[in-house]
This record gives C-alpha cells, structure tokens and sequence, in this order.
C-alpha cells in the first residue's frame, strides 16, 4: 500500500512538472497586504493547452503503433517466406 501511494505521489507531481512546462498552468501571486504579510497565489488553468497537446500525443502513439505493426508484419512475413523456400526433406 505503501508502495502505490509513494507511486501516485510521484505521477501527480511529475504531472504538475511537465505540465507546468507545457504551458498547460500558470502561477501568480497577489500581495493583497503589506503590513499582514498575506499573499494570494492563483493557479490559471490552460484547458485548450491540454487537450491540443494531448490530442497530439495520442496522434503520435498511433502512428508509431502503425509503424511498429507495419515492421512487425514484415518480419511475419520474411519468416512466412523462409519458411516457406526451406526445402523440406
């Protein structure tokens, strides 16, 4: 148990780097009071940022899937035809 939550602290974090970095939310900081030392932190929220991006991530892994099956079934293929010339005795 301890092992999944350490796990999912480390993802949200590692979502909160990169998309920090992605540009998908912004910090700012307001000083509303100088003498009380209070500072407000607001966190804006790119949503259109996250969805170009990820919709461009799943483009991505689509076509290395395609990419890999096509090599894949090449290789089957050359199998399939060596198999095939092997004479057979």
């Amino acid at each position: 148990m301890r092992l999944l939550s350490k796990l999912l602290i480390a993802a949200f974090f590692c979502l909160i780097v990169v998309g920090y970095f992605r540009g998908w939310y912004s910090f700012s900081e307001t000083v509303t009071d100088p003498v009380s030392n209070k500072v407000n932190i607001d966190v804006s929220v790119d949503r259109n940022k996250m969805r170009s991006d990820i919709k461009e991530a799943r483009e991505k892994v689509r076509e290395e899937v395609k990419e890999i099956e096509g090599k894949w079934e090449a290789k089957k293929a050359k199998e399939k035809e060596k198999e095939l010339l092997k004479p057979s005795y």
